[in-house]
Order: structure tokens, then C-alpha cells, then sequence
């Protein structure tokens, strides 16, 4: 009888010895994959970040355009919406730490908008004002460039913890 209960034991210690490994190699796998979204989606605000630099150096030379050339506001559109809900998403869920970033990038979104805005009337400015406003649109877009860059490098930072 004694022989009966050894084998029955080494059924239920097999069990709990195969179990135990499932069970670590399903929180490994579920690790793996969990740093392995985190990275995807870090390196897509990478690539979004670089979406946003090529649209706003876009938009600096159209409005260059407007005032050097007296371009009507009706011809200039953007040519692109500029992602910055898709980029806060991500920001939010995949790096928290960044957060604050973005609350300074939308002061410099709004103060640069509101440059491109005095833009599509640089018809009625005179030749100072306008060089004035070229200026200012110029460091308005070298800041956004500035912010760009810095905010991919923390990006980067933050996706390498995921490597």
C-alpha cells in the first residue's frame, strides 16, 4: 500500500513541478510581450514626433511664402493635420513621465499658431513688421524644432528600458 501512495505522489509532485513551469514561462512570455508592445509603440511616437517636425517645417515656408509673396489665406492650407492627439495618446499610456512635455509643446503650438495666424494678413504689414514676423517665425519654428528633438531623445530613453 505503501508503494501505491509513493506513486501517487510522484503524479501530484509531477504535476505541481509541471504547473509551476507553465505558470513561470506564461508570466515570461506575457513580459516579453508586454515590453515588446511598449517598445512598438514608444518607436511609433518616435516616428510621429518626426511626422510633426516635417509638417511644421512644412508650414514655415509655406507662411514664408505668404509674406514674402502676398499669398491669400484661401490658397494656404495645411497640407497635413498635424497628429498631436494621436502623440498625447501614446504619451499618456506609454511614457506618464513625459507628460508634462507635451503641456509645454502646446504653449509653443499656441503661440507659434498664433504667429501663422498674423501671417495671412502680411499683405497690410509694411516691409518692417513683416521682416519683424519673418523673425519671430523663424524662432517660433526653431523652438518647435529645439522641443521636437529633445522630446524624441526622452522617447528614445524611455524605449530603451524596453530593449
Amino acid at each position: 500500500m505503501d508503494k501505491e501512495y509513493i506513486g501517487l505522489l510522484g503524479v501530484l509532485v509531477g504535476s505541481a513541478v509541471i504547473y509551476g513551469m507553465n505558470y513561470l514561462q506564461m508570466r515570461y512570455d506575457d513580459k516579453k510581450e508586454k515590453r515588446k508592445l511598449y517598445s512598438n509603440k514608444l518607436e511609433e511616437a518616435h516616428k510621429i514626433i518626426t511626422e510633426i517636425r516635417q509638417i511644421y517645417r512644412s508650414e514655415f515656408g509655406n507662411h514664408l511664402r505668404i509674406i514674402n509673396n502676398g499669398i491669400t489665406a484661401a490658397s494656404n492650407k495645411c497640407e497635413k493635420p498635424i497628429p498631436i492627439d494621436h502623440i498625447k495618446m501614446l504619451i499618456d499610456f506609454y511614457a506618464p513621465r513625459l507628460r508634462g512635455k507635451l503641456e509645454k509643446f502646446e504653449k509653443y503650438r499656441t503661440e507659434y499658431g498664433k504667429m501663422l495666424a498674423i501671417c495671412l494678413d502680411a499683405d497690410k504689414l509694411d516691409n518692417a513688421k513683416k521682416a519683424k514676423l519673418k523673425h519671430m517665425l523663424s524662432d517660433g519654428s526653431g523652438l518647435i524644432e529645439k522641443f521636437c528633438g529633445e522630446l524624441q531623445k526622452e522617447i528614445s530613453f524611455e524605449a530603451r528600458k524596453y530593449l
